[in-house]
């Protein structure tokens, strides 16, 4: 912090490292935590991490401004709409003692991990170039990156750092040599030949060829790590929980199919162009928009009245919220969206990115539920259709032949066995 306070003319920005499930999550939130109580009115928090989100879904990267103290897990303190299209209408906190984080820019990648290099290097210049507007002299930047430290993730880890271009890279070591990073990431070292570089695709994003000048900081980890009652996988589904939740309360859009140009899913093959609307069906979508000259091509493998599916990511675009998408109207050729952005805001989204995380189960049981009961009413019929438990979601039957689930053997071959064959 006192280095912070040296530096208040320049760029300040700090960067954590380490890999993953170590803490660099709760040493970026106690970074932010001691800028506020030292009197700093904002921190910019750019999060490069689309598994361990803090403010987003999972498969996000974003920009946020924070100007209250972090005091709790993610799941606590998600934000609903992203830049102009934030909404408080769904907040639940007291804004005006608490004022709530309000995201600047966020870009989908649409699923936990950088499957592609190349969008998601895009994705960190495209929110380092929005985070290099804003007065460093007022507003620290704090940056939490990736846990993927080997192989491609140390290549990434690298570029992130180049882009970002920080004044301190806090880099946490630990005793045990397989949870470090291969080499400490030193200026000299990022500039010199043995570091990874993505010379493939620099030309594809802006700010690759930057200079870097930051001091590293290394510090201490804790000896072992504690058990937490919740893992990774928890958390994900806990943040989806905190987003999808309050998406019930918001009107339903049906949006023609011509309203956007196509639906970019990531990691699929050529075989899901015959059944997007079923992909999409019980989703969450990114509500994106690009620049009026980037490359949207559609697939020509779908039929006219069909969805068409994006061959590649637009390597500049924003999204302008997070939409949950409740069926696909082949015959009218709609789609039922609830989402929390306004209408005026829907007119500019022109494409939607499929997010890789599912709907946790809790949330398709309430929202079958809450479907029966606006439908049928509050009839004697359908208090007794509601205590059966909803298809694909409730717990199986034991009744009948064949109902059960199959059991699984997996004890191991008798040595007789073996020798019979």
């Amino acid at each position: 912090m006192l280095g912070y306070q040296q530096t208040q003319s320049g760029a300040a920005a700090i960067c954590c490292l380490r890999t993953r499930n170590s803490g660099k999550s709760s040493v970026a939130r106690c970074l932010i935590n001691r800028l506020l109580s030292e009197g700093v009115a904002s921190v910019a928090y750019l999060d490069c991490d689309p598994g361990q989100t803090e403010f987003t879904p999972p498969g996000f990267v974003s920009l946020t401004l924070v100007q209250s103290p972090l005091l709790g897990p993610p799941f606590t303190h998600q934000v609903f709409g992203f830049g102009e299209t934030a909404c408080s209408e769904y907040d639940n906190a007291d804004s005006s003692s608490n004022p709530r984080p309000s995201i600047l820019a966020a870009c989908c990648l649409g699923g936990c991990s950088p499957g592609s290099p190349r969008d998601y290097l895009s994705a960190v210049a495209s929110l380092a170039t929005a985070a290099a507007d804003l007065d460093p002299a007022t507003v620290p930047l704090v940056a939490n990156t990736m846990g993927w430290t080997n192989g491609l993730g140390l290549l990434l880890l690298c570029e992130t750092i180049r882009l970002l271009s920080p004044s301190y890279v806090v880099q946490i070591e630990s005793e045990s040599p397989n949870r470090n990073l291969p080499s400490l990431l030193t200026p000299d070292y990022l500039l010199s030949e043995s570091a990874p570089r993505f010379r493939a695709c620099q030309s594809d994003y802006p700010g690759g060829n930057a200079q870097v000048g930051h001091l590293l900081i290394c510090v201490p980890g804790r000896l072992r790590s504690q058990p937490t009652r919740y893992g990774a996988p928890q958390q994900r589904e806990l943040s989806v929980l905190a987003t999808v939740l309050p998406l019930s309360n918001c009107p339903v859009y049906r949006v023609p199919f011509d309203a956007f140009v196509g639906v970019y899913i990531s990691g699929g093959n050529s075989r899901i162009n015959d059944s997007l609307d079923r992909v999409l069906n019980a989703s969450l979508v990114g509500l994106c928009t690009a620049d009026e000259d980037a490359d949207l091509q559609a697939s020509s493998g779908a039929p006219q009245r069909q969805l068409r599916r994006l061959n590649r990511l637009p390597s500049r675009h924003s999204c302008l919220g997070v939409g949950l998408v409740r069926c696909v109207d082949s015959n009218n050729r709609q789609v039922c969206l609830q989402t929390w952005t306004p209408s005026e805001h829907l007119a500019r989204v022109r494409f939607l990115l499929h997010n890789i995380p599912d709907l946790p189960l809790p949330f398709l049981d309430k929202l079958q539920s809450s479907d029966r009961l606006a439908e049928e009413g509050e009839s004697a019929a359908a208090s007794q259709q509601q205590q059966q438990p909803p298809p694909y979601v409730g717990e199986m039957p034991d009744c009948g032949i064949g109902s059960l689930r199959l059991r699984a053997e997996r004890r191991p071959l008798k040595h007789h066995h073996l020798q019979r064959r």
